[in-house]
Order: C-alpha cells, then structure tokens, then sequence
C-alpha cells in the first residue's frame, strides 16, 4: 500500500506490485484482497480519485490535468470512476465543494 501511496500517478499493474510484494499474482490479490477489504485495483482506482478530489477542490486545474496527474490518462474512464466513488461528476464535485476549502 505505501507503494501505492507514493506511486499513484505512475502506471502499476498487479503484475508489478505481486511482484514488488514477493509474491505470484494470485496470491498477492487474494492476500490483498483479505489484508484491505477490497482488490488492488479497487485500493488505486480509491486512491486516485481521493487524491483527484483533493486537487478538484484546492486548485483550479482542468479537470483532465488532474486526471492525468493522478495517473488516468482517459478522461472518460476517469469521469466513470470518479462518479462510481464520489456519486458525482468531477465538474459538479468542484461545484459543490468550491465554498469548502
């Protein structure tokens, strides 16, 4: 997870964390899975939009900047996973929080 933590803007498989973690790609994803309650790609994909949100409300980038700076390169992959774990678009994420910060 510190890997992910400091890397997340970087492409990283599952492939290369089993590998970093010592371990065959299945199980690094059943140990992780059990270990975070939730798969690998699930913890990123969470991770990235976290810290997408952060910049969504402290700065006034372009939305496809950050995505790009969080490490997803398609803006409409990024607006698909940043409704599915904040419930909202980015555009109307920044809108609602722009009083917020």
């Amino acid at each position: 997870m510190i890997h992910v933590n400091n890397h997340y803007m970087d492409k990283i498989s599952v492939k290369e964390a089993a590998k970093l973690a010592n371990m065959s790609i299945h199980h690094f994803c059943r140990t992780f899975k059990k270990t975070a309650g939730r798969t690998f790609t699930e913890y990123l994909n969470s991770y990235r939009i976290n810290e997408a949100a952060d910049l969504i409300v402290q700065t006034d980038f372009p939305i496809t900047l950050i995505a790009e700076q969080v490490g997803i390169g398609s803006i409409n992959y990024f607006d698909e996973l940043f409704k599915k774990f904040k419930g909202q678009s980015p555009t109307q994420f920044r809108k609602n929080n722009i009083n917020r910060q």
